[in-house]
C-alpha cells in the first residue's frame, strides 16, 4: 500500500505545507502531515459554510472529514 501512495499526485499548496512541516519536525514520513493538512483544510471549507452537490444519491450535503492519525511511539517527543 505504501508504494501505492507514493505514486498520488498531491495538491501543490499541500505539498509545500508537508515539506515545511516534515523539516521543522526533521522527519522523512509525509502521510502524518498529509492527513493532519488535509483535516485542517477540509476545516477551512467546513467553516464557510461549503456544501457539496451529490445529486444521484444524497442531494446536498456539507463538507465534513473523518481522519484517523497514527504515530509511531515517541513521535512528539524531543
Amino acid at each position: 500500500m505504501q508504494e501505492e501512495i507514493k505514486d498520488y499526485e498531491y495538491n501543490p499548496t499541500q505539498e509545500k505545507m508537508v515539506k515545511i512541516l516534515q523539516n521543522k519536525n526533521q522527519t522523512k514520513e509525509a502521510l502524518f502531515f498529509r492527513v493532519l493538512s488535509a483535516y485542517y483544510f477540509s476545516k477551512i471549507a467546513a467553516n464557510m459554510r461549503t456544501f457539496i452537490d451529490i445529486k444521484d444519491v444524497f442531494g446536498i450535503i456539507p463538507v465534513n472529514t473523518y481522519a484517523v492519525i497514527l504515530a509511531t511511539s515517541g513521535a512528539g517527543l524531543k
